[in-house]
Order: structure tokens, then C-alpha cells, then sequence
């Protein structure tokens, strides 16, 4: 379900064409635009940073694995690492 959702939203980019049957889609941007376009694709950070606080907990939603919560601690799994997705984090 999620690959048909990727391919969905290239062809509405136009970055690929429309199915024609069981024919392999056809690639609609040169190498150079495809280059361009993965280097203006936004950062994890990026993304929440400029989030409004509804998005942001909808991404925190999306980041955490789960959270075990002892006596001694509370300890979050993310499901990406936290050095792809901050420079610096506060540990509490």
C-alpha cells in the first residue's frame, strides 16, 4: 500500500508517467531535475521546525516506537535515528 502511495504521488509530480496497462512507466524528468529535486527534499528537523504544534505532534506520533516508563526512567524508542534527525537533542 505505501509503494502505490510513493508511486501515486510521482506521477501527480510528473517525476513518471501514468499506467498504461502492464508497461513499466515511463520516467518523465531528466537525471539532472531528479538530482535537484532529492537535494530540496526536507529534513526530518526541517519539516518539524517549521510544523505548527498540531503537525508536530502528529510527526512525534509517526518518530516514536514506544515508551518504556519505569520507577527509575522513562526511556522513548524512535523509529529513526536521532542523529539523522537533530543536530543536538536534550536528554531529560
Amino acid at each position: 500500500a505505501r509503494a502505490g502511495r510513493i508511486i501515486d504521488q510521482m506521477e501527480l509530480r510528473g517525476i513518471i508517467s501514468g499506467p498504461d496497462g502492464s508497461k513499466p512507466r515511463q520516467v518523465l524528468i531528466s537525471k539532472e531535475e531528479w538530482n535537484e529535486l532529492k537535494e530540496n527534499i526536507p529534513t526530518w528537523r526541517d519539516v518539524f521546525t517549521e510544523a505548527d504544534t498540531a503537525t508536530k505532534r502528529v510527526l512525534i506520533n509517526k518518530l516514536v516506537d514506544r515508551i518504556d516508563v519505569t520507577e527509575e526512567q522513562i526511556s522513548i524508542h524512535f523509529c529513526i535515528s536521532m542523529d539523522e534527525f537533530c543536530v543536538k537533542c536534550l536528554c531529560i
